[in-house]
């Protein structure tokens, strides 16, 4: 007889169990089950009892199995909604993995579409004014050099002979003798010498600039010999154009310059021009106001100036009567050279040094919208030549930023003509000084509705001691259209360069932020000391921070008394003592609550020493990110760091060393030394922004609830913070995992910072041999900038460009030190947030943050629903009872 066998599966565990048939057994079918019965008689009962026995465990498993799939259709429904919801959130633009590496920032090449001057009229010779420099090669030859401008069809409205002060008698005499020759002599002419602290080339601008036309035609040493007749009448007869024109003009690629010496009755734009040109005088006496002398050619300045000054991506307009094109790979006319060394680095072999500045800042134009309109002049008002010197560096850069500048000395010697300039910080500088002995407001108020026609800002160095003149001051812009009054003090104004790189429209909220400084100490008098005296010796431009000084329970005397000690302007320090020992996580948390959405907190352990740059350091960045063009992309910025991070200390395996440079670098980012963002908060020295905070605060009182600490998952997954059980940081980067924020840190050479650590033993930090110790700090400790440069030749504008880059130019970074970008730390803690909650609504992947922590964990929603149950319950209730009456 053959055999049968029948197999159930256990679903629970997969494990078979199997029933055999003897030979001698007949098959009886139950249901869908054999169970096989012997058919002997003897021993019946026995073997009866045994199937029996067999079909009620067959039957149990049955019923098992039913059970068992029963509850996994529901999970699979379950999973399936939750899927959907998941693809949801999914859809809108998932990030790619890896993340995107940020690409380098783009050379703007100076070229455009050549500009229609159709509807301009032409200038009368009259109105013309012609510069002829002079110097000692060209002076003997003076009288062929004038004579073309004595002929009736060239003769200009003014003529002046610019000369270097060492040859100013020299050259008039020998232009008195060519007068003498001349048989019509009747065209003005001046001999004007330029000052002696000048180069030629500045001189020949500072001279053309007491143009008394309309127009100002500036030759070179050579005059009128090299330029053809068609070409010198179109520049004694220029159109009425608001720019620079001439036949001459340099263009720039990312791969080379290009000379152009004819656009055949076109207008083309270029990046500068060189002598022959012709510019409005009133454009001119703008531009050399502040021409850069050092770091790049006065031709190329002239340029990169007009470009700033009117808006316009071009520094001007090449255009000449016929055609002859120079390119740079053929022989290049003599000009061509010249002009190529305005901008190329020697020992290049005219090839672009793609790092070099000069073509980096032009990139500054892509954000030149069509009709842009220029700032409105800024004003400021020194008290004398030693505070211009030293404020002299911040006004050449904004000049050279485009900003229309307007000096005011009040304290200095009276001049009969009230107007001086000078050569300082680099750069060419006219400033105005009191016309009497003794300056007033009326002056003042004459000289700023003269000049600086509604400034849109005003620096000033007036003293408190002059209250007379300061109260003038501040009453004159309660009445006027100025929004913005800035006072800097006298030893700031050497370094606060970096107030040059802010826009007018950061600027203006410069007394908007208030920072607020919280030192957090407890027995460690010595760190204390140390910290409040590099706060005492930064710069604060004016600014009187609120400083706030928290001591733990268990401070000790010492400690205490160097807290009382401490002198700080303004209203002093205040001084906040515990009761009761709460540890570091409330004795950070709990150190500063913002009062406005304006108010932000430095938070510093008494470990931590500071830069004399910090505030600079803060306030610019929060000027840039939190008032500036970039504020409303920027809310996800919780804050800025003042120290370098050397390590990545969240991997789950420990600490790992770690250097943005190098990483950037082998990402082929073009700025290896960018700022960047990460999510990570730095607890050695950082500001915190005011919603972020708030938004903490009420996050941790969640997770710190009994609910909260129920949750029984890690929020953030493989992360060595979710050990550090009485840390606040380990619940500040939760919250920054769900909601994608990020910190700012800077990225300067050799990790130079604005704070360091000094790793003392402290409540995270404890004892550890002085051998140990040693190794550990050289690891952490980083070496703080100073107020002129560091040990390492670093300054606070060592940025891209010199400036920090806009907000979707900052590279990110996650919490591991992996590059990522901002929607994917938004869309990672969107995920991970529906994962670990019960939330009914998902976070939003492209609206800004709400800052409420409610939404984070969702811990009221089932108190929500046991209220609205309630209420059912008591609207039936009341149904039924009218329905009974």
């Amino acid at each position: 007889m053959s055999l049968h066998a029948t197999e159930v599966a256990d679903h629970l565990g997969n494990n078979l169990i199997r029933y055999r048939v003897r030979p001698s057994w007949r098959s009886v079918l139950f249901g869908n089950s054999v169970i096989t019965v012997r058919t002997k008689k003897k021993r019946r009962g026995w073997r009866l009892g045994q199937a029996l026995l067999s079909l009620v465990l067959l039957v149990s498993i049955c019923a098992l199995y039913l059970l068992f799939v029963h509850d996994r259709r529901q999970v699979f429904t379950t999973r399936a909604s939750s899927t959907a919801r998941r693809h949801r959130l999914r859809e809108p633009n998932q990030p790619q993995d890896p993340p995107p590496i940020l690409e380098p920032l783009p050379i703007l090449p100076i070229r455009g579409d050549p500009f229609d001057a159709e509807d301009f009229e032409i200038v009368p010779r009259e109105n013309v004014t012609i510069v002829l420099p002079v110097d000692t090669g060209s002076y003997a030859h003076l009288p062929s050099l004038l004579a073309p401008f004595f002929i009736a069809a060239n003769r200009p409205g003014e003529l002046i002979v610019a000369a270097p002060p060492s040859l100013l008698d020299d050259v008039l005499v020998v232009v008195k003798a060519t007068l003498l020759t001349l048989r019509d002599a009747n065209v003005p002419l001046r001999v004007l010498a330029w000052q002696d602290d000048l180069s030629a080339r500045v001189g020949w601008l500072h001279v053309a600039a007491k143009s008394t036309k309309d127009y100002v035609v500036i030759l070179d040493e050579k005059g009128s010999h090299d330029i053809s007749p068609e070409i010198l009448a179109s520049l004694l007869s220029p159109k009425a154009l608001p720019y620079p024109v001439g036949p001459r003009g340099a263009s720039f690629s990312p791969t080379n310059i290009s000379c152009t010496e004819h656009t055949y009755d076109t207008y083309a734009p270029v990046a500068f021009l060189v002598p022959p040109l012709v510019v409005p005088t009133s454009l001119l006496q703008e531009l050399e106001g502040a021409i850069r002398m050092n770091d790049f050619r006065v031709w190329f300045s002239l340029g990169e100036r007009t470009a700033r000054l009117t808006g316009q991506a071009f520094g001007g307009l090449a255009h000449t009567p016929f055609s002859t094109l120079a390119s740079p790979t053929s022989h290049a006319p003599e000009w061509c050279s010249r002009a190529k060394e305005q901008v190329l680095e020697p020992g290049t072999n005219n090839n672009l040094n793609p790092r070099q500045i000069v073509f980096d800042r032009y990139r500054a134009f892509q954000m030149k919208q069509e009709g842009h309109k220029p700032d409105l002049p800024i004003g400021i008002i020194l008290a004398n030549v030693e505070e211009l010197t030293a404020f002299a560096f911040t006004i050449c850069r904004m000049a050279s930023r485009g900003r229309a500048i307007r000096i005011y000395l009040y304290d200095e010697p009276s001049y009969p003509h009230g107007a001086r300039a000078a050569s300082l910080g680099g750069c060419h500088l006219h400033y105005d000084v009191r016309e009497k002995e003794t300056a007033t407001i009326d002056q003042l108020q004459s000289w700023l509705s003269r000049n600086c026609i509604s400034p849109s800002v005003v620096l000033h160095t007036i003293r408190h001691a002059d209250e007379t003149l300061l109260l003038g001051l501040v009453r004159i812009y309660t009445t006027s259209s100025a929004s913005t009054i800035i006072w800097l003090p006298f030893q700031d104004l050497p370094v606060s360069g970096w107030i040059a790189e802010l826009s007018t429209e950061e600027l203006q909220s410069w007394n908007i932020p208030h920072i607020e400084l919280s030192v957090i100490t407890n027995n460690r008098p010595a760190s204390l000391r140390r910290l409040l005296s590099s706060l005492q010796k930064a710069s604060y431009y004016g600014d009187q921070p609120i400083l706030s000084i928290n001591l733990e329970e268990t401070a000790d005397a010492e400690t205490l008394r160097e807290a009382q000690n401490i002198k700080w302007p303004g209203a002093g320090a205040q001084l906040r003592h515990r009761v009761v020992r709460g540890g570091l996580l409330p004795a950070v948390v709990e150190a500063w609550y913002p009062f406005t959405n304006d108010t932000y907190g430095v938070l510093l352990e008494d470990d931590v020493e500071v830069s004399p740059m910090f505030y600079a350091w803060l306030k610019f960045t929060i000027l840039r990110y939190r008032y500036g063009p970039d504020r409303a992309e920027s809310s996800r910025l919780f804050g800025v760091s003042l120290y370098q991070a050397k390590h990545i200390e969240l991997k789950p395996e420990g600490r790992h060393p770690f250097n943005a440079q190098i990483l950037f670098t082998n990402s082929s980012m073009r700025y290896p030394h960018s700022p960047y963002l990460s999510q990570v908060p730095c607890s050695w020295g950082a500001v915190f922004f005011p919603e972020h905070w708030r938004e903490f605060h009420q996050y941790l009182s969640l997770r710190l609830s009994p609910r909260g600490q129920d949750l029984g998952i890690d929020i953030v997954p493989n992360i060595r913070s979710n050990k550090w059980a009485n840390s606040w940081k380990r619940y500040f980067i939760e919250m920054t995992y769900l909601r994608g924020y990020v910190m700012l840190y800077p990225n300067y050479d050799h990790f130079v910072s604005l704070s360091t650590n000094h790793l003392e033993p402290g409540e995270h930090a404890r004892y550890v041999p002085e051998r140990i110790l040693t190794k550990k700090k050289a690891q952490f400790q980083v070496p703080l900038m100073g107020h002129t440069e560091s040990d390492y030749g670093v300054h606070l504008l060592d940025l891209p460009q010199g400036t920090l880059p806009s907000w979707h130019d900052l590279p990110v970074l996650d919490l591991w030190g992996n590059i990522a970008s901002l929607d994917l730390l938004t869309w990672r803690g969107a995920y991970r947030h529906e994962e670990v909650t019960e939330c009914s609504r998902l976070l939003s992947l492209d609206e800004p943050s709400t800052y409420n922590a409610d939404e984070l964990l969702c811990l009221h929603d089932d108190d929500h629903d046991d209220e609205e149950e309630e209420e059912a319950e008591i609207e039936e209730e009341d149904m039924l009872g009218l329905d009974a009456e």
